[in-house]
């Protein structure tokens, strides 16, 4: 639990020293159970560095456990988790293929937490496919179970995603309202990352229409956040996107 306060607040090394702590325990203990968690906690730390073979490499030992046990959500979550990396490869069908496989087994469990997440990335494939409509149905689908279930984390990231999608129609005025919805909501929950993430956005938007300066300030905050994060393959992307630009 110590580790999970670390994370959210971004502080990635000291939240990994603390799941390494509880795997040694669990290891001692022989809890495959804890052992397979721990393991699907730490492949998100070194996700969200951008190391995504060791990340990949985490998610398999605890899909191989969950497997065993029979865990069937446990799998269903760790297929989510391989999902996103194949999303971060750009691999996009073979993420679907992993998110659609881990919908069927969380909606037979009616796990509708896991439903809207699955949700929100399919909604993210679509938009990276360019198919705009497919994706703000599915991020508006999964907004509304969001906002029912009153997760205001994952409402966060549907906003997100829906003021991205705007913005690459050209709908500049509806991408700032959901972009600004879900850094407020950011803002509260201290989602660190996240934050970063709306910053760029809204960089972009800045730069659309013409205010440079605004816009930089946006691109520098979004920086500074990644940077502070380690989070090398978000700092290469956004550089790179910035200049080509």
């Amino acid at each position: 639990m110590l580790g999970d306060v670390e994370r959210d607040r971004g502080n990635w090394d000291a939240a990994e020293t603390l799941y390494q702590q509880s795997l040694t325990v669990r290891t001692e203990l022989r809890d495959r159970s804890g052992m397979a968690t721990s393991w699907g906690i730490l492949g998100d730390i070194e996700r969200n560095r951008g190391n995504w073979d060791a990340a990949e490499t985490l998610y398999r030992q605890s899909l191989e456990v969950m497997t065993e046990l029979g865990d069937r959500s446990g799998i269903a979550s760790n297929w989510v988790s391989l999902g996103y990396i194949e999303q971060c490869r750009g691999n996009w069908d073979a993420a679907e293929t992993l998110y659609q496989q881990s919908l069927e087994v969380k909606t037979e469990l009616g796990d509708r937490s896991g439903m809207v997440n699955i949700w929100e990335q399919l909604g993210y494939i679509e938009y990276r496919r360019g198919n705009w409509d497919a994706a703000k149905i599915l991020y508006q689908q999964s907004l509304e179970l969001q906002t029912e279930l009153g997760d205001r984390s994952n409402m966060a990231q549907s906003y997100s995603g829906l003021g991205e999608n705007e913005s690459d129609r050209g709908n500049l005025e509806a991408a700032e309202q959901f972009s600004k919805q879900a850094l407020v909501i950011a803002q509260e929950l201290g989602m660190i990352h996240l934050l970063a993430e709306i910053n760029y956005d809204l960089a972009r938007l800045e730069r659309k229409r013409g205010n440079t300066e605004l816009a930089q300030q946006h691109y520098n905050t979004a920086h500074q956040i990644f940077q502070q994060l380690g989070a090398a393959k978000d700092l290469e992307k956004i550089k790179r996107e910035w200049e080509q630009d």
